[in-house]
């Protein structure tokens, strides 16, 4: 597109050149626009593949990694920070936990069998869940709410 972009430009530079000589007609007005059409469909083009995949440097992503690094799991500020880095969202069912992640394919579902299995409680009595998982059903609440 680069390469097509630059033979655009190439050749609206020779309209120009053939207008300040004095070569006029119609067909080098509807040219002219023809190829300044083209140019900014090009530029559009150009500009939409960049923004689906962004170029990054080694430091940069070394960088971003870093903010997660030195975080205290304790402290809500930094769970925060995480899961809306990494978590959409979280939907809860009378049967199951549905996960969906900021990712590509970035979704997960939990039956309530396996949450109490990973949690070591059992779901359906009225003792308070594990710490853990009250953070997941506040993290819930906070996404259905949000």
């Amino acid at each position: 597109m680069k390469s097509q972009l630059k033979d655009c430009e190439n050749a609206i530079e020779n309209m120009l050149n053939a207008i300040q000589m004095g070569i006029v007609t119609a067909s080098t007005k509807t040219r002219l626009e023809k190829l300044e059409k083209q140019k900014e469909e090009l530029q559009v083009s150009i500009l939409q593949a960049q923004l689906q995949r962004p170029n990054y440097t080694k430091e940069q992503i070394v960088s971003w990694i870093n903010r997660f690094k030195y975080g205290k799991a304790d402290d809500p500020n930094y769970q925060r920070q995480i899961i809306d880095t990494f978590l959409n969202a979280i939907y809860v069912y009378d049967d199951k936990l549905v996960f969906t992640y900021n990712f590509k394919d970035g979704t997960e579902t939990m039956s309530l069998d396996d949450a109490e299995a990973v949690f070591s409680s059992d779901l359906s009595n009225d003792a308070p869940p594990p710490k853990l998982l009250r953070f997941v059903m506040n993290l819930s609440s906070f996404f259905l709410l949000s």
